[in-house]
Order: C-alpha cells, then structure tokens, then sequence
C-alpha cells in the first residue's frame, strides 16, 4: 500500500504484436466522382490501397486475439489507456515516408473501434505513443499494441 492509497491493479484488455509495414489514416488519393457513367467534374479523397490494406491487416488481428481472451467483455467500457509503437521499415523514424505517429494513432483507434475493442475511441484517456526505425531489429515493422483499462464508469 502507497501513502496515497491501495495500488491499483489495472487489467489489460489487449496486448499484441502485428507484424507489417505500418500505414497511416489520412494517406488519402484523389479519385473522380462519377454518375450515370460519367465523370461529375468533382473529386473526392480516398484511402490508398495500402492504408486500406493496414486496415484490414490491424482488424484481422485485434480480432483474432480478442476471440482467444475467454469470457472477456468487449466492448470494453470506461477509461482507456494504450501504449503503441511503431516500427517503421525505414532507417531513420523520421524518415517522411514513415508518416506522422498521430496519423498512426488514427488508424489503430479506428481499427480498434471496428474490432470491437471499445465503443468509442474518445475512451482513449491515456495516450503513449512511439515511431521508430526497425533497421536492425529481429522482429522487423509493425505494431506493439497494449490497451488497458484505468476506470470504469
């Protein structure tokens, strides 16, 4: 026990590993608008093909490893705290291909929001986040994911 008061035993709702080449949300491509066949004169912004493909990737495995916690009830409510580190394939994190880590934040808490993780990523309280180069690693790009819960309301 602290002077402040019992410690505080925070459970982890997920925690995992996924491997690939990080992509961010907001890496978006112009794409014509058309009706009846026909190009409008308009153009709105898409996803790219491989912030998509993250996407998918991301979901894919949040899901899978929340089907293998037992009993675990999701979506989670309360607070939210996360830890998140990307491992960019680049030599330098701050390389511009590497994308802006806020960017990053978006496209995880999306994927979380559409795994089922919480009910919103405004539940997010807590937010660590990292970029860095997987030049010389053993595990190569990819995401470490860690999600736990500091209150519940």
């Amino acid at each position: 026990m602290s002077a402040t008061g019992p410690a505080v035993i925070e459970p982890v709702i997920i925690e995992l590993w996924i491997p690939g080449h990080p992509r961010t949300k907001g890496s978006h491509q112009p794409q014509q608008v058309m009706a009846g066949g026909r190009r409008t004169g308009r153009v709105r912004l898409v996803e790219t093909p491989e912030s998509q493909a993250w996407m998918k990737v991301l979901v894919d495995a949040i899901k899978k490893r929340l089907a293998a916690v037992p009993l675990a009830a999701y979506p989670a409510l309360g607070e939210i705290g996360c830890r998140e580190t990307y491992w960019v394939p680049f030599a330098d994190s701050v390389d511009h291909r590497a994308g802006d880590v806020e960017k990053h934040v978006r496209q995880t808490h999306d994927a979380m929001n559409y795994a089922g993780v919480w009910k919103d990523d405004a539940q997010c309280t807590l937010l660590i986040a990292d970029k860095r180069s997987a030049f010389g690693t053993l595990h190569g790009p990819g995401v470490m994911l860690q999600a736990w819960i500091r209150r519940i309301f």
